[in-house]
């Protein structure tokens, strides 16, 4: 229920008009029914005591009308509120991933958040996702406002009852006090069992998230357009869907989603014998009230039909609130991800860093990534110095990246600390620190944006600048020739006309974009990996020559 609560709070804070127009909506719904009951128990009662016909047609024109205003008004409320269903999920999925771009890298790795991710896209995968939680919300507003017009019809079916009834068991209120208890007791056994089924499911859905997480990671791996050379190359279309077939049907999350499968049909059991149980009782009082008297014959219509929509209503809203109960659950995964909090950057009062030159020491510094046992680093101690140029060289895996990762702070050394000048890092602003340093990374992105707005990383930027940093690693001839100027897009996934670049191309651009950002400490990982000799030799003394005032860090394994 805390989840329920929580994700209603972030329903509310994002689009407060949807919840109102909810409301309203299930208000006109859960009304309708008794205004027809009404009109159609007036009809009957007026038809049988012989009234005028102008009284009929007056009814009648009056549940028209009623009616027809009704459905208006629900159809253009349904139609704004589909459109706010749409502006909630988006916005719901922009704080999501706008939330989870602000963690820190050590977060974003962390096996709690690539779990909730998991859980989320195989929950997705079976039709569940935040957003289907409002159907349940409507569900509930309607039920609640169901049993309320159901009171109150029987509040008038009490006063309009027929005076001359004799007095008997079935005229008191004694058996509707017993259906009202029995409705009561029903509904709280159904009450539980549903949770307690619901709670299975979900418990059951995770064990089966866990369970097929390899057979969906075969899935992902058929469908990745990125593996499709090899998969058409070495003829291994017949090979994984195989695998696939065979991982899924051996596998614990096959017999797990069976198993879900018959948990899930004893709920419509369940509710259809409670359902049963009241109708049988409902029509049997109905009955006998009118054999003695108490209610007119209008009056078993709306006597029978208020009373059943008020036990529905309240099975209704039991069945909704213990489905919200497993939905709670899977919403777990979601809310994991929103707890974790953002990487902090301090509010810039004024500026902390020390005077040039700089000075970056590394001093007894021991890591190891969140979750692992082993050491990368163990005991490393070295200086970096504004107007040198350092190569750090060592095979795959000596951790030349990790120390990168250090230096840029996206992580934090377990022992040991990096100091600048003699001041720990730890102590600097994140954002002063981090606009020390300019960064080309092996595994590179670039977003799919103008030329100029992605070697600027604004979309305000100097163009000339722009052009001059993109001469210097050699992109200038190779614009000219593709008609690419600064402002057509990279890639064409938000642009049609947009440029498609090739790996090495793509490595010049974050080297100019390195280049434009101009911090005195440049850290080149591995950025020449995708170059031919003759280029990386290029990129190589062009660095020699523009940066001779600058502390220069260089990864390679050659």
């Amino acid at each position: 229920m805390k989840n329920i609560v929580y994700a209603l709070k972030i329903l509310f804070r994002i689009t407060p008009i949807l919840v109102v127009l909810l409301v309203i909506i299930n208000v006109l719904s859960a009304g309708q029914p008794f205004i027809n009951l009404i009109f159609s128990q007036r009809i009957i009662d007026s038809y049988l005591a012989d009234a005028n016909w102008d009284t009929l047609i007056g009814y009648a024109i009056w549940a028209i009308v009623l009616n027809a205003g009704i459905v208006l008004g629900k159809a253009l409320l349904n139609r704004w509120q589909e459109i706010l269903f749409t502006q909630f999920e988006l916005r719901f999925e922009e704080k999501l991933r706008v939330h989870q771009m602000n963690y820190s890298l050590e977060d974003i790795m962390s096996n709690r958040v690539q779990e909730a991710q998991r859980s989320i896209e195989q929950a997705k995968m079976r039709g569940f996702q935040f957003e289907t939680l409002i159907p349940r919300i409507q569900s509930l507003i309607q039920g609640f406002f169901s049993l309320c017009f159901a009171f109150a019809t029987f509040i008038q079916v009490f006063s309009l009852g027929e005076k001359s009834a004799v007095p008997s068991f079935w005229t008191g209120p004694f058996p509707l006090v017993l259906i009202l208890t029995l409705s009561a007791g029903l509904s709280i056994i159904s009450f539980r069992m549903q949770a307690k089924k619901n709670h299975q499911i979900t418990k059951l859905n995770q064990e089966a998230n866990a369970a097929n997480g390899s057979a969906f990671a075969y899935m992902q791996l058929i469908s990745d357009y990125h593996f499709g050379k090899e998969i058409r190359l070495y003829g291994l279309r017949e090979f994984l869907c195989n695998a696939f077939e065979k991982l899924w049907s051996s596998s614990i999350g096959y017999r797990l989603m069976q198993k879900l499968g018959k948990e899930k049909a004893l709920i419509p059991c369940m509710t259809a014998l409670c359902n049963g149980v009241l109708d049988l009782c409902i029509y049997g009082l109905a009955i006998m009230k009118a054999l003695h008297g108490e209610i007119s014959t209008g009056m078993v219509l709306v006597y029978i039909s208020s009373i059943r929509i008020f036990t529905q209503a309240v099975l209704g809203v039991v069945n909704t609130m213990g489905e919200l109960l497993g939905f709670g659950e899977l919403l777990e995964p979601y809310f994991t991800l929103l707890e974790i909090p953002e990487e902090q950057e301090e509010q810039e009062k004024e500026e902390f860093l020390p005077q040039k030159p700089y000075i970056l020491e590394v001093q007894n510094v021991y890591f190891r990534y969140p979750d692992t046992k082993e050491w990368v680093l163990q005991n490393v101690s070295c200086t970096f110095r504004q107007g040198e140029a350092t190569a750090v060289v060592g095979i795959n895996g000596s951790g030349k990246s990790t120390l990168i990762k250090l230096l840029c702070r996206f992580y934090e050394p377990q022992k040991g600390c990096i100091r600048l000048n003699g001041i720990d890092i730890r102590h600097i602003p994140l954002v002063q620190y981090r606009r020390l340093i300019s960064a080309v990374f092996q595994d590179f992105s670039l977003p799919a944006l103008s030329m100029g707005e992605v070697i600027a990383c604004n979309a305000q930027y100097d163009a000339a600048k722009v052009r001059e940093v993109l001469a210097r690693v050699g992109l200038d001839c190779w614009m000219q020739d593709k008609d690419v100027t600064l402002e057509t897009a990279l890639y064409k996934q938000y642009d049609g006309a947009g440029v498609e670049i090739s790996g090495g191309e793509g490595q010049k651009v974050a080297i100019a974009r390195a280049l434009y950002q101009n911090g005195p400490c440049m850290i080149l990982d591995e950025p020449t990996a995708a170059l031919d000799p003759r280029t990386e030799a290029e990129v190589y003394e062009s660095f020699h020559r523009i940066t001779p005032d600058r502390m220069v860090i260089f990864i390679s394994h050659r």
